[in-house]
C-alpha cells in the first residue's frame, strides 16, 4: 500500500479560493478609493489653476468679462476667452465624471451682460 497519491483535497482548494477572493475584493475597494481621491485632487488643482489665471485675466482686462450665471462656455467671459481657464474647466469636467460644473461671473447688480467684478466655479467631488 505504498501507492498513495499526494495532492490537495477539494475542501482545501475551496478554502484557498475563498481567501484569494476576499483578498481581491479588499484590494479592489482600496484601488477605487485611491482613484476617487486622485480625481478629487485633480479637481482641486484645476480650481487653483483657474484662480491664478483669473488674477492674470483681471490684470489684463480690468474685469472678468460679461456677467454669466451657470454657463461655463459663454463667449465674452474669462471662462470662454481665456485658453488656460477653458482647459482647466474641461479637465475638471473630465475628472468629476462629466457631472455638472457651474461657472458664474457677476458685478453684484441684477441683470446679465455687464462687466463682472467677481467670479466663482464649483464642481462636485
Amino acid at each position: 500500500m505504498l501507492n498513495k497519491k499526494r495532492g490537495f483535497t477539494l475542501i482545501e482548494l475551496l478554502v484557498v479560493i475563498a481567501i484569494i477572493g476576499i483578498l481581491a475584493s479588499v484590494v479592489l475597494s482600496s484601488l477605487l478609493i485611491a482613484r476617487d481621491r486622485g480625481s478629487n485632487a485633480a479637481i482641486k488643482e484645476n480650481l487653483s489653476n483657474i484662480r491664478t489665471q483669473a488674477e492674470l485675466y483681471f490684470a489684463n482686462n480690468d474685469d472678468y468679462g460679461d456677467d454669466v450665471a451657470g454657463d461655463c462656455n459663454t463667449i465674452g467671459t474669462m471662462f470662454e476667452d481665456d485658453v488656460t481657464v477653458n482647459l482647466s474647466i474641461s479637465a475638471i469636467f473630465k475628472a468629476n465624471g462629466g457631472n455638472a460644473l457651474t461657472c458664474t461671473a457677476d458685478d453684484g447688480r441684477a441683470g446679465l451682460g455687464m462687466s463682472a467684478s467677481s467670479w466663482a466655479v464649483s464642481s462636485p467631488l
